[in-house]
């Protein structure tokens, strides 16, 4: 019992440290993802007051299978949640991110949050990535 209380509390310690290669790399991520979603975030805002996000989620799901990832990053997994908001003039989406590095220690949990204002957020973020970042909080962006 003791070892698997001593298992979690490194999980958690791994996920909740930054350094400036989880900083980069999360940026890096988040810079080519709002690339990738700022046309349909912008279409899905001049669309109707309560618009459909699919084309939103399509978009993101295309990104994650074929966009560069940063150097020493594996992969990137989506995580078990997103949100997304739309209205008026506005559309938003966020998420947490697992982030798999190739030789850079453990694994952990970013967020991604971008709105059709421009609002970016992509950061590293508490969470377990074993967990696909299931307990990681969503962000709550600006709307106009």
């Amino acid at each position: 019992m003791l070892v698997g209380w001593v298992v979690l509390l490194m999980l958690v310690g791994a996920c909740g440290e930054s350094d400036p290669w989880r900083d980069e790399a999360a940026a890096a991520i988040g810079a080519q993802l709002a690339d990738r979603l700022a046309d349909p975030l912008a279409q899905a805002a001049d669309t109707a007051e309560h618009t459909d996000l699919d084309p939103v989620m399509t978009a993101l799901e295309a990104a994650f299978d074929d966009m560069t990832l940063p150097a020493d990053v594996y992969r990137i997994v989506p995580g078990s949640h997103s949100s997304s908001t739309s209205g008026s003039d506005y559309a938003d989406v966020s998420l947490p991110l697992v982030v798999v590095p190739i030789d850079r220690g453990s694994m952990f949990c970013m967020i991604f949050a971008l709105s059709s204002t421009g609002e970016l957020v992509a950061e590293p973020a508490l969470g377990d990535p074993v967990n696909r970042c299931a307990d990681t909080e969503s962000v709550r962006l600006t709307q106009p």
